[in-house]
């Protein structure tokens, strides 16, 4: 029903057999000398409560496992009590202004395949529409603020994947751009991973639906193109334009230069200069 996995809190929204169970939800403004403190407690009786947090004015420094956080207006937190320590400290000279709630889940408890995970920090694009939904919440009593909280939880979850398609979209355009200007700033997929910090599947997924093919089969025929111009234009020793596309050796290259082309680089280069010679007398 709940699972948590690299910082991504996987809930079932639509479980119907599940109840929602919300223990408090207040809205506080806190004064400069806010401070909170929570310790994970894995034998605590809190273990199966989360911690939500909507910021709607002023700001905060948030520090947990993974480093510091500025929390400012539109902040959206989803923080299971159990599983880490967490240290609040106001940081402006106004109110810290925030709605926060704990909820837990009664019912079914495996993670269910296909649901999709909630960070457990959201950059809300529609603030005011989900500070409404908040509002609701805090108005109502019993059952009705879990069904609330399910609504918030899906609001969120869908300004979620509506920023991250956008958000993807322009990095998988970015990504193509730097392979088609230097072919050899990635020797591979694993150095784009370090720049581009999704799974190696999500990746592949992500700039195959931008470009239609893989992020390996295009870094390849940027590499062809870029490697066709230097052998006709510059020159560059195989070896050296081996060196400036990426790869590992002049092998490497030579290997997959012919199969790709059906010549070796230097039968490539020969055939090119006798075709641009042809072309001269032509003229």
């Amino acid at each position: 029903m709940i699972n948590v996995v690299n910082n991504m809190l996987y809930i079932d929204i639509d479980r119907p057999e599940v109840e929602w169970v919300v223990g408090a939800a207040v809205q506080e403004s806190c004064a400069p000398s806010w401070r909170w403190d929570h310790k994970a407690d894995l034998a605590s009786p809190r273990t199966s409560w989360i911690l939500v947090w909507l910021v709607q004015g002023g700001s905060a420094t948030l520090q947990t496992g993974a480093g510091d956080l500025t929390m400012k207006r539109g902040d959206f937190m989803v923080m299971p009590l159990a599983r880490a320590s967490y240290h609040g400290r106001h940081t402006s000279e106004g109110l810290f202004v925030l709605s926060w709630l704990l909820f837990g889940l009664q019912g079914v408890r495996e993670p269910i395949d296909g649901v999709l995970g909630l960070p457990f920090r959201s950059v809300l694009t529609d603030i005011a529409f989900a500070e409404r939904i908040m509002a609701r919440l805090l108005a109502s009593s019993g059952g009705l603020q879990g069904q609330w909280l399910r609504v918030l939880l899906d609001e969120v979850r869908r300004q979620n994947m509506v920023h991250g398609h956008s958000e993807a979209g322009a990095q998988m355009h970015e990504l193509g751009d730097q392979i088609q200007a230097n072919p050899g700033r990635y020797r591979g997929l694993n150095d784009m991973l370090k720049e581009y910090h999704y799974s190696k599947d999500h990746l592949i997924r992500l700039f195959r639906a931008h470009h239609g093919v893989t992020p390996g089969e295009f870094l390849i025929r940027a590499r062809m193109d870029s490697a066709r111009g230097l052998l006709m234009a510059s020159g560059f020793s195989v070896k050296q334009i081996a060196a400036q596309l990426g790869y590992a050796d002049a092998f490497c290259f030579s290997r997959q230069f012919k199969i790709r082309t059906g010549h070796s680089p230097s039968a490539f280069r020969v055939f090119a200069s006798q075709s641009c010679g042809e072309e001269s007398r032509g003229s």
